[in-house]
This record gives C-alpha cells, sequence and structure tokens, in this order.
C-alpha cells in the first residue's frame, strides 16, 4: 500500500487524538493517539528523525544537532501540503470501522536506510509506515519546541478547535528580540 493522506485531529470527548490513515488503495486506518503514547512516540521521531540525516548523525555538538535538525525539519515540512483537506470519501477498514487504541510502537530501518515506524494495539494488527523526510516530520509541524520535543499536544488542540495560531521556540523569539 501507499500512503495518501495522513490526518490527525485532536478528538476533545475522548481526551485523545485521532489520527487517519489513507492508501492509495480507497484503504483507511484509524488510530487512537493517547497522552502516554504521544509522550513514547515524539521522542523516537526526534532520534529518528537524527538518525536519518548523516549531518545530523555525526555532529558531535548537541547545539549544533539541535539547529540541523530544525533546519531539515522546516526544509521537509515546507512540501508538506496542508492546504489540501483530508479526502473523506468512503474507504476500506480492513484494521475495523471503530479506531485501533495504540499501546506498542517500534522504530527501525528498512533495508534501503529509511526509517520505520511500527505502531499497534496491545493485541492484534497495527501499521507499519516508512518514513520519508516529509512525513517524518509533518506531525511536529504544528507548534514549536513543546510539540517537537513531546511535551504537549497544544498545537493539534489548537488546529481542532479552529485556531490558525503559531508557536514559536523561544530561542527564536530571542534571536528575533535581539536584531
Amino acid at each position: 500500500m501507499r500512503l495518501h493522506q495522513l490526518k490527525i485531529d485532536f478528538a476533545a470527548e475522548q481526551d485523545r487524538m485521532l489520527m487517519l490513515i489513507a492508501a492509495s488503495e480507497k484503504v483507511e486506518v484509524r488510530m487512537w493517539l493517547t497522552r502516554r503514547f504521544v509522550k513514547l512516540l515524539w521522542p523516537l521521531l526526534v532520534k529518528l528523525a537524527e538518525e536519518a540525516s548523516p549531518r545530523i548523525r555525526t555532529q558531535p555538538n548537541p547545539e549544533a544537532r539541535k539547529a540541523l535538525l530544525n533546519i531539515e525539519h522546516e526544509q521537509a515540512v515546507s512540501k508538506a501540503n496542508f492546504a489540501k483537506p483530508y479526502d473523506d470519501s468512503a474507504r476500506a477498514t480492513p484494521l475495523g470501522a471503530e479506531p485501533l487504541l495504540l499501546a506498542r510502537i517500534q522504530t527501525g530501518h528498512d533495508p534501503n536506510g529509511h526509517p520505520v515506524l511500527a505502531m499497534h494495539p496491545s493485541e492484534g494488527q497495527g501499521v507499519t509506515l516508512t518514513l520519508d523526510p516529509v512525513l517524518l516530520h509533518s506531525p511536529a509541524a504544528g507548534g514549536g519546541e513543546e510539540e517537537r520535543l513531546g511535551h504537549g499536544t497544544q498545537a493539534a488542540r489548537r488546529r481542532a478547535a479552529g485556531s490558525r495560531t503559531r508557536t514559536q521556540p523561544a530561542d527564536d523569539q530571542l534571536r528575533r528580540q535581539s536584531t
């Protein structure tokens, strides 16, 4: 299967994020991302992003690695199409119509060295995604430092509430004030 679209929304009643993955074969997988799961997921995504880039992986200075990660994040996100609405047309749901409650995560690399993310419920089938740079960085595109480091879901909540406000990392704000 080939990924067609990915959508993540905050569901206030569930106090969870709902991730919809649509494949080009008219298939959709629905998954709940709990706060606990997201706290486990974000650091793994950051680690995969660092490992995916030889520039970052070989940089010994932690501050330089963070700066390079931010540059690569911005480059990847600039290639994503966030303007196109999610296609809500009818799709087959091979893992069930109800969203899976994700409980387990595995990361690794495919034979070509691309990052792989496997997300599964406590029992049963889940989803394994091979991540290109755009897909790897896109979930963190909605917010600032807190979302990228896995300490919150404020950006998703703002998007669910219809707000377009985007937070800037504190170090960006300081740089802007000092220039």
